[in-house]
């Protein structure tokens, strides 16, 4: 069974008049510890509309503490996270972030 045409690929109406450079997720200066453990420290990166990033890294490097303060799972100690450049997803509980259309697949098939 396919996708009905669009359904993940839809052009949001304001899309048309941004151009690929204006930020669509900002992450300003991220701290993240864990009883004493810096797992993010001062992270910063912006991604701009239509842009492709990709985060790799060796185990412990940061990578699921970054998706997790994305989707709300884990809360930053300091910094922000600027979803289409006016929604501070730091500030939303998970639920909220996942109606703005943001969420993640984990590797191992799980239930919840």
């Amino acid at each position: 069974m396919q996708p009905a045409e669009g359904l993940f690929t839809r052009q949001l109406p304001g899309d048309r008049y941004r151009e690929q450079t204006d930020p669509v997720l900002q992450l300003e200066a991220i701290n993240v510890n864990f009883d004493g453990f810096q797992a993010l420290t001062d992270l910063s990166l912006n991604i701009g509309v239509g842009e492709l990033r990709c985060v790799i890294g060796p185990n412990g490097a940061g990578k699921t503490t970054l998706m997790d303060v994305i989707t709300g799972k884990t809360r930053p100690k300091s910094g922000r996270a600027i979803y289409d450049q006016s929604i501070d997803l730091t500030a939303l509980e998970p639920a909220s972030i996942a109606r703005q259309g943001i969420g993640r697949k984990f590797q191992k098939p799980t239930r919840f």
